[in-house]
């Protein structure tokens, strides 16, 4: 492509995603944005992957920017298919996840005479409608908004969304009318990559490592703690280096199980706070006397119910936005570059540290609520992927939110897994369009040889661990897997309704039951896959479970491997029993307070 040629916006916008590594764009069609689709079909490699709805194109793209670490796309129309994907936008918002939501709009002119055209909100009074009405909506769940309007900006409204999106890691809007989608633009800039690298002031920088490595050389005590935010800043491989040139004992948070190798010699365990840790996690944790704190999330259900213990005194906590040494903040450093600058100049022959891993002794996971060990329960079944050494390298291991995601925590990831789950946002369904995403994108990897983005590992098979209650939510994208010859491994726990509800509230009451009795091995049969590629089966004993997850095929699928499995309804995770119950107390104290408040001013 020459320097003074041109291309139309649809192509430069598609061309651009093309350069930081996309190949596949999630979404469904919609008659504001059906002629910008065409143009994806001449940018080669580009795959359009049509979804059954918004909602479930968000999260496909979402599962598919955590596996690549690059941004994922969607693709929706004006109104109706935007704000259908709002939810999937606001998880990956929430979890800093990098998107690019492209929303086609209608052409300028019906906006400008504010034609009232279909998918349009009338302003008040019924009168003629604002096209921009919808972008407020976007504001609360994006780091940018690019609302294209002229020839002369499009390019480069389009590469600073792209650019936001990887660079803060969360979802950015570009919304093109459909005539300027058609418009011819210079495709010069093209020829110049976007600039994803991130830098630090050298002096700030400097004076923080300073204070970082005498605090480490110090330390007899030390520990590393990763949260999720160090996948999302590219941070994972450093984290784990920093673990193998150190030998501090390492724990991965909650919704950072598997950053850091938990095969390994260094791991003591997953930390969820004091109030959901197992015996002598939480404990050798919080009396550490240094504790690097690496791209913390530090929510309700991540933390164990508010049960963080960590004195920040004790403290570095390394984040995209700043660094905090014990208290002291440097602001506007970035943890990534530091972290490389960290990692090179650590001297092994000044650490202090007097205390291994091997040193710290640590419990069992606790029983679930209807544990018995001759029968299925969330014990059982975390027992049986331990004994079956189920879990391999490079696993892409999707979690629904549900009470899978709480008992999964108990089970170690082999080296370099990839864990995907909602545990802070927590929407339910979102696992299994996430899962077509993580598929695709492994695809990319393993059959195009794209290469990985900084930071990121190699991805292997994708384990979907998924609920019945969330997998009627969002049940279509099967459909989808089918289409595209995809081979996950699917197991479809049954206990029969909403659990995760049932545990926080009203357990036999109806609100929390499901439709019943869905044939559930089944269903890739109706959503057109083939019976030659597809292997079914049903579990619903200990000893058939051990069995089938010792399988050979299970290992490199080369079909769709589903299982159903039967576990009790009223069956909770300890983990998920301990938040719950430490929750409810401390909102009844809340709302004492509150109530307590509002009374004295009365």
């Amino acid at each position: 492509m020459t320097h003074d040629s041109q291309v139309t916006v649809g192509q430069y916008l598609f061309s651009r995603l093309k350069d930081i590594g996309v190949r596949h764009v999630f979404g469904v069609p919609g008659d504001f944005q059906l002629q910008l689709l065409d143009f994806i079909y001449t940018v080669p490699e580009m795959v359009w992957v049509g979804c059954c709805n918004e909602l479930n194109a968000a999260y496909a793209a979402d599962g598919y920017a955590r596996v690549r670490r690059i941004p994922g796309a969607v693709v929706t129309t004006y109104g109706v298919g935007e704000s259908s994907a709002l939810n999937g936008v606001s998880g990956a918002y929430a979890e800093n996840v990098p998107l690019i939501h492209i929303v086609g709009m209608p052409i300028r002119p019906v906006q400008e005479k504010r034609l009232m055209v279909h998918h349009a909100l009338p302003s008040p009074g019924r009168n003629a409608p604002d096209y921009k009405s919808y972008v407020p909506l976007s504001q609360n769940v994006s780091c940018c908004q690019e609302v294209l309007w002229e020839e002369s900006e499009a390019a480069q409204q389009i590469d600073n969304a792209i650019l936001q999106a990887y660079k803060q890691n969360l979802p950015t809007y570009i919304y093109v009318p459909l005539d300027l989608a058609m418009q011819p633009i210079s495709s010069a800039p093209l020829s110049s990559p976007l600039d994803f690298e991130f830098r630090n002031d050298t002096a700030q920088e400097d004076a923080a490592l300073k204070e970082i490595l005498d605090l480490i050389y110090k330390a007899k005590t030390p520990a590393i703690l990763a949260d999720i935010i160090t996948d999302r800043a590219h941070s994972r491989v450093l984290a784990n280096e920093l673990v193998d040139i150190t030998q501090f004992p390492a724990y991965n948070s909650a919704l950072g199980h598997g950053i850091l190798d938990e095969s390994g010699p260094n791991f003591v365990g997953v930390y969820q706070g004091y109030n959901a840790s197992i015996d002598g996690v939480h404990q050798s944790l919080e009396s550490s006397d240094l504790v690097l704190e690496l791209g913390p999330l530090r929510s309700d259900t991540n933390l164990g119910g508010f049960s963080r213990g960590l004195d920040d005194s004790k403290v570095i906590s390394f984040r995209p936005e700043f660094i905090d040494v014990c208290g002291k903040k440097f602001d506007g450093l970035h943890m990534l570059p530091l972290l490389k600058k960290l990692v090179k100049s650590l001297d092994k022959t000044k650490l202090s540290a007097t205390r291994k891993a091997s040193d710290i002794k640590v419990g069992t996971f606790l029983p679930s609520t209807k544990a018995d060990s001759s029968k299925l329960n969330h014990q059982t079944l975390v027992q049986s992927f331990i004994d079956a050494k189920f879990f391999q390298p490079n696993d892409i291991v999707v979690a629904e939110v549900g009470t899978i995601q709480f008992s999964i925590l108990d089970a170690p990831f082999a080296k370099d897994t990839s864990f995907i789950s909602q545990i802070f946002y927590s929407s339910i369904g979102m696992a299994l369009p996430a899962a077509l995403g993580a598929l695709i994108a492994a695809r990319e990897v393993s059959e195009l040889g794209l290469p990985m983005a900084e930071g990121a590992v190699t991805p292997g098979r994708v384990v979907l661990l998924e609920g019945d209650g969330s997998a009627q939510m969002t049940i279509q994208e099967f459909g989808t897997m089918a289409r595209f010859g995809l081979k996950p491994v699917v197991m479809l726990l049954n206990n029969d309704g909403y659990s995760i509800e049932r545990a926080i509230h009203g357990p036999e009451q109806g609100y929390n039951d499901i439709c019943p009795s869905w044939k559930w091995r089944n269903l890739f049969s109706v959503f057109g896959c083939k019976d030659s590629d597809i292997e079914t089966i049903l579990v619903d004993d200990p000893t058939d479970l051990q069995k089938y997850l010792s399988r050979d095929s299970l290992k490199v699928p080369q079909k769709v491997e589903f299982s159903e499995v039967i576990l009790p309804m009223l069956d909770y995770p300890w983990r998920l029993n301990k938040i719950v119950t430490r929750m409810r107390g401390y909102n009844m104290n809340l709302i004492k307070e509150y109530l307590a408040s509002r009374q004295a001013k009365a």
